[in-house]
This record gives C-alpha cells, sequence and structure tokens, in this order.
C-alpha cells in the first residue's frame, strides 16, 4: 500500500516534506468489503462507506476504519481492492494539496454528501462513533 501512495505522490511531484503537518492525516472513504470472522456467523458485507485515514508525511494507511457485522455485531476491517486504494488515495492527495494551498472548496450542500444513494447504519461504524455522528456528514473545519 505504501507503493500506492507512493507513486500518487510521485505523479503530483509531492514529496512528504511538501505536506504540512495540519493536512498530513486525510480520511477518504471508497467501496469496501468484509467478511464476518465468527464461525457462526461468515456473513460478508459491501459498503460504500469504507474509510480509510491516509498519512502522507509517512506514506503510508495509518487507519482501516471498521464496522460491525450486522447479523451478529462482530467489528471487522474493511477491505478494499487496490484499484479502489489507488483511486481514493488520488482524492485525498488532491485534496490535501487544496487544503494547502487555500483552493479548497467543500461542495456538499450542508455538510451532507449528496452522492451517496443510501447511508449505513450508524451504530455498525466505527467512523460513525459506534453511532454518535453520521460518517457522510463534514464536519466543520
Amino acid at each position: 500500500m505504501a507503493a500506492i501512495i507512493r507513486n500518487a505522490m510521485q505523479e503530483y511531484n509531492v514529496y512528504p516534506s511538501d505536506i504540512d503537518g495540519k493536512y498530513k492525516l486525510q480520511n477518504v472513504r471508497g467501496n469496501a468489503h468484509s467478511r464476518c470472522s465468527r464461525k457462526t456467523c461468515g456473513k460478508s458485507w459491501g459498503s460504500h462507506l469504507g474509510w480509510i485515514t491516509i498519512d502522507f508525511q509517512q506514506r503510508r494507511i495509518s487507519k482501516f476504519w471498521q464496522q460491525k457485522c450486522k447479523s451478529c455485531g462482530q467489528t471487522e476491517r474493511m477491505h478494499f481492492s487496490p484499484d479502489e486504494l489507488a483511486r481514493m488515495i488520488e482524492i485525498a492527495l488532491i485534496r490535501c494539496l487544496a487544503l494547502i494551498d487555500g483552493t479548497y472548496v467543500d461542495n456538499r450542500r450542508d455538510g451532507e454528501d449528496t452522492t451517496i444513494a443510501k447511508p449505513h447504519k450508524p451504530e455498525l461504524c466505527e467512523k460513525c462513533k459506534w453511532g454518535e455522528r453520521r460518517c457522510w456528514v463534514s464536519r466543520a473545519r
């Protein structure tokens, strides 16, 4: 995964030293899947709200946000295809660079991401703080 981040940064001619510490960590969502590891369950699911946190100074994914199985409540890590990870990393890098140079504009209406067809149950999502908030709604910066 570090190679995917390194390649994206090379493509944009960006070095870790170019990343302001204030913006080095970027959360980005994408299409993910998981399977419950509990032998008595084994349910699998997909989510368009799978989240990762990327550290562009360290060139690594610092966090894979988890979701709970809706059948049994087991907490599981979400998994992303290499193509999806590359897409997510590029989105996060472009946003990071725009934040650094002051050109970033949040196009979401009232903080709500209108591109999401059907949000998930917040109580099953670590990024939603297990039901305390909604991960698809932006917070004030």
